[in-house]
């Protein structure tokens, strides 16, 4: 699939502290989630593509062209970017800002004003086309923002943490509009809510404490993180259990009467249940189920914090 967008050993100082120190990655059509903790460098990252800011190091291509040559910004013509928190006019109309952009992007008031209804009625806005911006909520504001970035068609979509202010309708919404933009597209989307990534991402990068430490499928970070499988046991003691497993070399951790634990193949699912009932412990229940977005970024994080990784795709 065809590469849209390339971001290679980008460096971003603040002073003497580094916000990003050689993030590189590539985005294709679809959905490419950006994650890691508040200030990882995402926000940082995101505003040097968008041109926001200017990078210390490192390259930026879109669709084949340096973003750092000289006369490139007609390039980010072709980008639509949401900002975490969104500044928008006061005393606009949602209708009379969509508008309003679409004219300064060389639409005609008749094709400005069709773009607005669309773009609005694609945030779920078209109802409150009248309500000015002083008087939206932050979820309003929020998708307002999202249309703006939407008035046209673009090569690239820069969504950052999107989801935040949304409700759950919101948030539902706003993921199977990433969907329907990917179609055609590539979507850079970063967000701390790991969760709203499953199934929505193709491609993952993770970025911590200004560094990439992980760039591929979601299906080969899981691979990496102990097989990708965790077996959940409902148990009478829940210490004698994971000291139990711990002896027997697994990584375990404990919740409500429970013991987790992540396997290597399907193997071990049976052979730990056989040594808690071998040691003892009564097993009430026992469930295998794939590894989560969140538990695979948590171990990563916790367990390869000072390691820069790369799927084999990208290495």
């Amino acid at each position: 699939m065809p590469v849209v967008l390339e971001v290679r050993g980008l460096i971003k100082r603040y002073g003497r502290f580094v916000a990003v120190s050689g993030v590189g990655f590539s985005v294709a059509r679809g959905v490419h989630g950006l994650v890691g903790p508040n200030g990882a460098g995402k926000t940082t990252t995101m505003k040097c593509i968008v041109g926001l800011a200017v990078p210390d190091a490192g390259d930026i291509v879109f669709l084949g062209e340096s973003l750092l040559a000289r006369g490139a910004h007609r390039l980010r013509k072709l980008m639509g970017y949401v900002a975490e928190m969104p500044v928008l006019p006061e005393n606009y109309t949602a209708e009379e800002l969509l508008v309003e952009l679409a004219m300064l992007e060389g639409l005609s008031r008749s094709d400005a004003l069709r773009e607005a209804r669309r773009a609005l009625e694609e945030v779920g806005l078209w109802e409150a086309r009248r309500l000015r911006v002083k008087a939206m909520s932050k979820g309003m504001r929020k998708r307002l923002y999202v249309a703006q970035a939407i008035l046209q068609p673009r090569e690239l979509y820069v969504l950052d943490e999107p989801f935040t202010g949304l409700d759950p309708e919101g948030v539902a919404e706003l993921r199977q509009l990433a969907t329907r933009l990917g179609r055609d597209a590539g979507v850079l989307l970063s967000s701390h809510l790991l969760r709203e990534m499953e199934d929505l991402a193709t491609e993952v990068t993770v970025i911590y404490r200004g560094s990439v430490v992980y760039t591929g499928s979601l299906d080969q970070l899981r691979s990496r993180i102990g097989g990708g499988v965790v077996l959940e046991v409902e148990v009478d003691d829940v210490a004698r259990a994971a000291k139990l497993l711990a002896s027997k070399g697994y990584k375990t951790s404990t919740y409500a009467g429970r013991v987790k634990l992540r396997l290597g193949s399907r193997e071990e699912a049976a052979e730990a249940i056989a040594a808690l009932v071998e040691g003892g412990v009564k097993v009430y229940s026992a469930v295998r189920r794939t590894l989560s977005l969140e538990e695979a970024y948590i171990a990563l994080i916790v367990g390869k914090s000072s390691q820069v990784l790369s799927s084999p795709r990208a290495a």
